[in-house]
């Protein structure tokens, strides 16, 4: 079984990537819809695609209809994944063409019960993994693999962090909180909910265009971003010992 995950977030491809790998997929991997179609012609046919609804230059609402424009006869479920709210965003992801739409933060469990809801007959037949414990992506994946995804989202988060004061210091406003949307999703992953309840913040003063609000929760952000490496760090800490 083959999965395609597009995402221009790369920690929650990796997310989709290890829970997808541990009950047998081969996963490939796009960081925009038209990466995806790239993929897709290398690779073929896969049999499930995740897909991130905010990307560019392709987001993903226009990816599956385009995809669902020029695959009439795949039976693919996608899976649509997005950080809005409400039953508006539901209701056009189905009319797209997408099997299932999930709001983010997501757990593995969630994740994992979209893809079984998805792909019934694979799931049933595939390895079931060790029960978890509070449902902590460390215990799903590995301690070796969470090691990994966690030295990879704190390289990534100290470099949105940098996008973001770039993006303010040139009045992109639209951009920053495109950025600051992307380093929530990942940070929720972590159960890093100051980070995350931050960035959300900031990312609703950058798109009213409060230049005052988002300074000030800015300079907050890199206060709770320091706070968050530093716990993950320890994490890390503790896996190696």
């Amino acid at each position: 079984m083959q999965a395609l995950v597009v995402d221009d977030d790369v920690t929650c491809r990796s997310f989709a990537r290890l829970l997808l790998e541990k009950r047998g997929f081969t996963v490939h991997e796009a960081k925009d819809g038209t990466e995806a179609f790239d993929v897709l012609r290398r690779v073929g046919e896969v049999n499930l695609l995740i897909v991130d609804w905010h990307m560019e230059p392709m987001n993903g609402y226009s990816f599956i209809r385009c995809y669902r424009d020029s695959h009439p006869g795949s039976q693919a479920p996608i899976i649509l994944l997005t950080a809005e709210t409400g039953p508006v965003h539901h209701r056009i992801a189905a009319q797209a063409g997408a099997a299932a739409c999930m709001t983010k933060p997501i757990s593995p469990t969630s994740f994992m019960d979209a893809v079984a809801q998805c792909l019934p007959v694979f799931i049933s037949n595939a390895a079931q993994p060790p029960p978890m414990v509070a449902n902590r992506l460390m215990d799903e994946v590995g301690a070796e693999a969470w090691k990994e995804l966690a030295e990879e989202f704190l390289q990534q988060a100290e470099t949105f962090v940098g996008q973001i004061e770039g993006a303010i210091g040139r009045s992109e406003f639209q951009l920053a909180a495109r950025i600051a949307h992307k380093l929530a999703g990942s940070s929720a992953m972590f159960e890093l909910e100051d980070l995350n309840v931050v960035c959300r913040t900031l990312e609703k003063c950058a798109l009213a265009n409060d230049v005052e609000k988002t300074a000030v929760t800015f300079r907050e952000l890199v206060s709770t971003a320091v706070i968050a490496k530093q716990s993950v760090t320890d994490q890390i800490r503790k896996v190696v010992l």
